[in-house]
């Protein structure tokens, strides 16, 4: 839905939610019994409001932004990557996924990232998984080949609003972020 439409649109029931308000304490001077129900009524209605915001706004993982045309350099940079794709190793398999998915692990298994695939550069490609580091090795975002455990991942990098899911991102030669994978943990 265009960005524009959801604000008219929280602007509209925000607005009859206050309506709502407003009417009830017209017929609170009336009516003192008739009053409670519609108390009752714009507390409810209010309160589907006040969720709708919380969940359109503040709990998606994702921001809306309006889109701005992008600079020759930021055009170039996206034509430098194709389609990015993170493979990942573990009970003797190796699964391929796409820049964006989530996969689903096992808390029990331990899995590494073995690559990434679809970036054209001229360094290292780098995957950081947000929350790991190998022992005794100082943290350089450099997380491929290294075995990793749901016991090894740092709590509190999980993704925000989301229970025992990470990130990994991947970067570029100049460490910026150019993609990213999720991992979820389930039992």
């Amino acid at each position: 839905m265009n960005l524009e439409i959801i604000r008219i649109l929280t602007f509209i029931i925000i607005g009859i939610a206050l309506l709502l308000w407003i009417i009830t304490a017209q017929i609170f001077r009336f009516n003192k019994k008739k009053a409670f129900v519609t108390v009752c009524l714009s507390l409810i209605f209010s309160l589907v409001v006040i969720n709708y915001i919380h969940i359109l706004y503040l709990s998606t993982p994702f921001n809306f932004r309006i889109k701005t045309p992008l600079s020759t350099q930021e055009q170039e940079e996206m034509h430098k990557v194709d389609d990015i794709v993170v493979a990942f190793q573990f009970n003797g398999n190796t699964i391929e996924i796409a820049d964006g998915d989530d996969i689903e692990i096992n808390k029990k298994v331990k899995f590494k990232i073995v690559e990434v695939k679809g970036v054209k550069s001229d360094g290292e490609i780098k995957a950081d998984f947000k929350g790991f580091a190998p022992a005794g090795k100082r943290n350089d975002n450099q997380d491929i080949g290294y075995w990793i455990t749901y016991k090894d991942v740092l709590k509190r990098w999980q993704v925000e609003g989301f229970r025992d899911k990470y990130e990994i991102h991947i970067l570029n030669d100049k460490e910026e972020q150019i993609g990213g994978v999720y991992v979820l943990f389930v039992d």
